[in-house]
């Protein structure tokens, strides 16, 4: 993959998906009223890009280009704020609202009772029996909910929101409904703390199944009062999507996924991840294959790369800039060279600007390049030192 080829990624997947018989049709069919988006563990808001790039695209090509309207984003850490008001204010005109608690749209009631349910915390080596004890904590949550959702989730939630702080604003925002109005997705990057490979693996224990139980059932109530046609939702690779998303959701959409990472698409980047998509069975009909393993090779087959990427998409700045890079991380590690002196090229120099653990990395890369291509003599090549050389 080439830099041109890095760049101009969205505008490849749509000139692949004129080679599908029928599928741009199907794409504007599915597009022509347009997309209403909100997002919960809302992070940076990568759908945005992605509507936005896909939309670029679109366009390139004179296409029909989608109508993308956000409506609402939801974050509880400060930076994704920061950034989420500022799209709010510039990219929305402020009439999308950004939210700092998925639990917002409780009754009071509700979050009483959960609070009451609430596990302690756990030590850092929990036992078994705080674990079994938080695990029970949340499933109970989990069923409460449901059992209850008709009341907890008022028909026409409010909320403060953290654009709009002097008026009450709806949960969801009013829109068209039917097939008149644009079709209407919640995205999600639920916590992966819970299912990581790293720290405690808590699993179901996790404090985040509380809130993670909350969002679900609001999807729930939204694709029963016809609010919401369908919900995208990204974890770790070991989510357990089957019994997390697939089973609670049965009656009312019908769930696929893949697992993919950027490697897949043709990054030198390991980061593997689940994507989910569960679609009203009132709106929506799957016409792409039917079996988990069937989907993933049809997904493999329109969208996998090869993990080849040319130095043209990595050496794009100045000598300044790499100068000036050099200078600050040598600063920090106490190595305080003139600025004119500073070679770009120079071994020594890099290492001293590493930390131990990265130069380690780059040994690693080192050998096994020189294992592989011993007969060669050594040029340029590039390493990621926050991956494994294994």
């Amino acid at each position: 993959m080439s830099f041109e080829q890095l760049i101009d990624w969205p505008a490849d997947l749509l000139d692949r998906a004129r080679q599908r018989l029928g599928a741009m049709a199907n794409i504007t069919e599915f597009m022509q009223n347009g997309i209403s988006i909100s997002t919960d563990y809302s992070g940076f808001n990568s759908p945005r890009e992605a509507m936005h790039q896909l939309r670029a695209a679109c366009k390139l090509h004179r296409d029909e280009v989608p109508e993308v309207r956000f409506t609402r984003a939801c974050d509880n850490a400060k930076l994704p704020q920061q950034l989420l008001l500022w799209s709010a204010a510039h990219l929305d005109k402020n009439r999308s609202c950004v939210f700092d608690d998925i639990e917002c749209a409780l009754s009071e009631h509700a979050k009483n009772y959960l609070n009451a349910l609430e596990p302690p915390l756990m030590d850092k080596a929990p036992s078994e029996e705080d674990i079994a004890a938080a695990h029970k904590a949340y499933t109970e949550m989990q069923l409460w909910l449901m059992r209850n959702r008709s009341w907890i989730f008022p028909n026409k939630p409010t909320g403060t929101c953290l654009v709009h702080r002097d008026c009450e604003c709806p949960q969801p925002p009013n829109l068209g409904v039917g097939h008149d109005g644009p079709l209407r997705f919640n995205w999600a990057g639920t916590v992966c703390h819970a299912w990581s490979s790293a720290g405690a693996q808590l699993r179901y224990a996790h404090r985040s199944e509380r809130t993670h139980a909350v969002w679900l059932t609001k999807r729930i109530v939204s694709l029963e009062r016809d609010e919401e046609d369908g919900f995208f939702q990204e974890c770790t690779w070991n989510y357990p999507v089957v019994e997390k998303l697939q089973y609670p959701t049965q009656g009312w959409c019908r769930t696929v996924w893949v697992k993919f990472g950027p490697d897949t698409l043709g990054f030198p980047s390991r980061r593997p991840r689940v994507m989910s998509f569960a679609m009203s069975r009132n709106k929506l009909v799957w016409l792409a294959p039917a079996t988990p393993a069937e989907i993933q090779a049809d997904f493999e087959e329109f969208f996998a790369r090869a993990v080849v990427l040319d130095g043209d998409s990595y050496l794009a700045a100045s000598q300044e800039l790499v100068q000036n890079m050099y200078t600050a991380r040598l600063a920090k590690r106490h190595h305080f060279n003139a600025h004119e002196d500073i070679a770009c090229d120079n071994r020594r120099v890099l290492q001293h600007a590493l930390c131990p653990g990265y130069c380690q990395t780059l040994k690693a890369y080192q050998e096994a390049y020189e294992a592989r291509h011993c007969s060669l003599p050594r040029p340029a090549y590039i390493v990621d030192l926050e991956q494994s050389s294994e």
